[in-house]
C-alpha cells in the first residue's frame, strides 16, 4: 500500500471545535490522503448528467461521541465532513464495517482501492462477532458533548456563527437574484432555482440569545458568567450521565465520590444492599447504571464477582456497565427496557379501602417490536395471589391479553415467582407484581387487557375483581 498525504484547506466545520487541536486552535491546513477521484460537487464528464443538475453521492460519517468506548469498536480514520475532525469515516464496531466514502470503486484513487480491499477482508475475521454496546440513539449525549459546550458558549463561537449566517444570508441573497433574473427571462427554473426564490435570510442573534439556546436551563443559573459553566462543568465532569438526551448530574454518585464510570461505584451500591444502610440509594446506582435485576443482595454480589474483570463502561451505549461477552443474555437490553417502562408507570394509590391498583401501557422497544406491561400495586399487609394450590379455595391472578389484526404475542406472558404462602404450595405476590407480554406486528387497533384477582389480608378476603384496560396501538 502507498498513502500520498498532502495538506489541503481544513473543513469550514471544523473550525466549531478547536478543543480537538492542541492549543485550541484550528490550523488552516490540515494533512490528508485522497480517496475519491472526484469531490461530490463536482461535475460529472457526461453532459448528459450535468444537465440533469445531478450530484455524486455524499458520503457518511458516525457521530464520534463514546464511539470508541466499548472493546469491540475501533476508529481507523477520520475524513473530511461537515461534522467534527473525530467523526468516523473508517471504523469497525463488532461485525460491521462503516466505510464512509460513497464514491463506487471505479471513482477511487489507485491508492484507495487496496485499502478498499483491505477493509473487506479485515471485516471478514469478524464473521459472527455482533456488537455487545448497542448505539440506538444517535442523539444521546455523551461526556464529548461537555467539551464541544465550552467552546460554543465563548464570544469566539458566537462570532464565527455570525460570520456564517452574513454568508449563509449573502449566499441565498445571490441566488434568490439570479433565479428571479432567469424567471424574468422566461426560463424554466430547476429544484434548487425555486428554492432560492421562497428562501428567506436568518435572523442574526443576539449574544445572550446564542448562549442561552447552548446552555439551556443553566442559563437561570449563570447568566453571561462563562467561567462559572466552565466551574460547572469540571466540577461535575465525572458525575454526568445522560436523562431524555441532556446531561444530568448523578448526585448519587457525587455524593459517594465515585465517578460514574468506575466500576467501585456497582461495588459501593452493593455494599449498600447487604448492610441493609441507604438501600434506597444502591438500587437507584444499580438500577440507572447495570442492564441486569436482582432480588436479593447474594445475587447482585455473586454477579459482580463473577463479571468484575468484564465490566467496561459505555456512554454511546446507554450510560452503563456492560460485559465483555457475547454470552446469550449477559447484556440484555431487552429486558432492562421493559423494566425500565414498567418503573416509570405510575398506578393509583392504594390503601385500606382499596388495597390493590393497576396499570396498563404499551412501550415501543428498540427492536420495533413493543411490550404491554400490566402494574399491581398492593398495600403493605395485603397479598394476591400467583398459584393457588388445588387445596386451597383462593383465586390466582390472571391476565388475559386480546389483540387487533396484525399483531401477534412473542413468547408467552412473563410474570415473577411467587413468594411462599403455605405448606400446601400456594404462592403470592406482596408490594408489588408486574406482567409483561412482548408483542410484534404493524398497523393501528386497540390491545385489550383483562386482569382478575383476589386481595387477602391474614384475616378477610376481599371478593374477587377485573379490571380492563383498552390501549390503542
Amino acid at each position: 500500500m502507498k498513502m500520498t498525504v498532502a495538506d489541503r484547506p481544513t473543513p469550514e466545520s471544523f473550525y466549531q471545535f478547536p478543543n480537538y487541536f492542541e492549543g485550541g486552535k484550528t490550523p488552516a491546513q490540515l494533512p490528508m490522503w485522497r480517496v475519491q477521484t472526484h469531490e461530490y460537487t463536482e461535475n460529472f464528464e457526461d453532459e448528459e448528467l450535468n444537465a440533469l443538475n445531478l450530484r455524486r453521492r455524499i458520503g457518511l460519517v458516525s457521530r464520534p461521541g463514546g464511539y470508541d468506548d466499548s472493546p469491540e469498536a475501533e476508529f481507523i480514520s477520520g475524513g473530511a465532513c461537515a461534522k467534527s475532525p473525530d467523526a468516523v469515516a473508517i471504523g469497525r464496531h463488532g461485525n460491521y464495517f462503516h466505510w464512509g466514502f460513497a464514491a463506487s470503486p471505479d471513482e477511487l484513487t489507485e491508492e484507495a482501492k487496496p485499502v478498499l480491499a483491505n477493509a473487506i477482508v479485515y471485516i471478514s475475521k469478524f464473521a459472527g462477532q455482533t456488537p455487545i454496546a448497542r448505539k440506538y440513539n444517535d442523539r444521546l449525549a455523551t461526556r464529548s458533548y461537555i467539551t464541544d459546550r465550552k467552546y460554543f458558549i465563548s464570544n469566539e463561537a458566537y462570532q464565527q456563527n455570525v460570520k456564517s449566517l452574513e454568508s449563509f444570508n449573502k449566499h441565498i441573497s445571490e441566488e434568490k437574484i439570479k433565479a428571479e433574473a432567469k424567471q424574468a427571462r422566461g426560463e424554466a427554473l430547476n429544484q434548487s432555482e425555486n428554492m432560492a426564490l421562497s428562501s428567506r435570510p436568518q435572523q442574526i442573534p443576539t449574544y445572550e440569545s446564542f448562549l442561552q439556546n447552548q446552555v439551556r436551563g443553566l442559563y437561570d443559573r449563570f447568566g453571561s458568567d462563562i467561567s462559572a459553566y466552565h466551574k460547572y462543568f469540571d466540577e461535575n465532569w465525572d458525575y454526568f450521565y445522560c436523562l431524555n438526551f441532556n446531561l444530568d448530574i448523578d448526585e448519587d454518585a457525587k455524593s459517594l465520590g465515585i465517578p460514574n464510570n468506575d466500576k467501585r461505584i456497582l461495588e459501593e451500591a452493593i455494599k449498600m444492599l447487604e448492610s441493609g444502610k441507604d438501600v434506597e440509594r444502591g438500587k437507584r446506582i444499580l438500577s440507572r447504571y447495570t442492564l441486569v435485576d436482582f432480588d436479593t443482595p447474594a445475587e447482585w454480589r455473586s454477579w459482580y464477582n463473577k463479571y468484575k474483570d468484564l465490566f467496561f463502561f459505555t456512554e454511546s451505549g446507554g450510560w452503563v456497565f456492560l460485559i465483555n461477552s457475547r454470552e446469550p443474555g449477559v447484556n440484555d437490553y431487552k429486558a432492562h427496557q421493559i423494566r425500565v417502562a414498567a418503573n416509570r408507570m405510575v398506578t393509583e394509590e392504594t390503601n385500606d379501602h382499596e388495597p390493590v391498583a393497576v396499570a396498563a401501557d404499551v412501550t415501543v422497544l428498540q427492536d420495533g417490536n413493543r411490550v404491554l406491561n400490566v402494574k399491581i400495586a398492593i398495600h403493605p399487609g395485603y397479598h394476591i395471589y400467583n398459584y393457588v394450590a388445588k387445596s386451597d379455595p383462593y383465586i390466582e391472578t390472571v391476565v388475559e391479553v386480546s389483540l387487533p389484526q396484525g399483531y401477534t404475542a412473542v413468547g408467552g406472558m412473563k410474570a415473577p415467582a411467587g413468594a411462599y404462602y403455605n405448606q400446601s404450595g400456594t404462592t403470592v405476590y406482596h408490594d408489588r407484581v408486574v406482567f409483561s407480554q412482548e408483542l410484534t406486528g404493524s398497523g393501528t387497533g386497540e390491545v385489550t387487557c383483562k386482569v382478575r384477582y383476589q386481595c387477602c389480608d391474614p384475616n378477610i378476603c376481599f371478593p374477587p375483581e377485573e379490571k380492563v384496560f383498552t390501549i390503542k396501538l
